[in-house]
């Protein structure tokens, strides 16, 4: 009985939250909309300005999570190269730029690794808009997490032989 009130609760709890993270979502994407119109009617583009706001730019909107402690909402454009990513990330995340870094994707939850962004710096989002869906995961790893897990499979396939 106990657990199928905590489970409800539970349950209760996360719609809450989700209904929260979806309107946070949809200020955030209304506010960017506000400054880009702010930008181009200061930049002088008031008779250009029109054609450009009838056209949506396509963002995708991800959670960022780097070594479990920071996690954030970014909306990104699906027209960004990985180049371009890996750059907004390091200033997010303040990692250097000497240090090497991989992206891992991770499911909704966070339980299950989809897939890495691979190595081809001039690809941009879009390439990934059958495996990419909003609120999804970028788990941003350095050399030691990679040689670590690297290790763990060494030793497993080690232990089986």
């Amino acid at each position: 009985m106990l657990k199928i009130v905590m489970n409800d609760y539970r349950k209760k709890h996360e719609q809450k939250m989700i209904s929260i993270v979806d309107e946070l979502v949809k200020t955030r994407r209304e506010l960017q909309e506000i400054r880009e119109k702010l930008h181009l009617l200061q930049s002088g583009h008031s008779s250009s300005s029109k054609a450009m706001f009838s056209m949506p730019v396509p963002t995708i909107s991800l959670f960022v999570q780097y070594n479990g402690l920071f996690n954030e909402l970014c909306d990104i454009l699906q027209t960004i190269t990985i180049k371009e990513l890996l750059i907004k990330l390091r200033q997010l995340t303040g990692i250097p730029f000497d240090h090497p870094i991989y992206i891992r994707v991770l499911s909704v939850d966070g339980l299950k690794t989809l897939f890495f962004l691979d190595n081809n710096l001039d690809r941009t989002l879009a390439f990934y808009n059958d495996k990419l869906k909003p609120r999804m995961i970028l788990s941003i790893e350095d050399d030691n997490e990679m040689s670590d897990i690297q290790n763990q499979h060494q030793r497993t396939y080690e232990s089986d032989v």
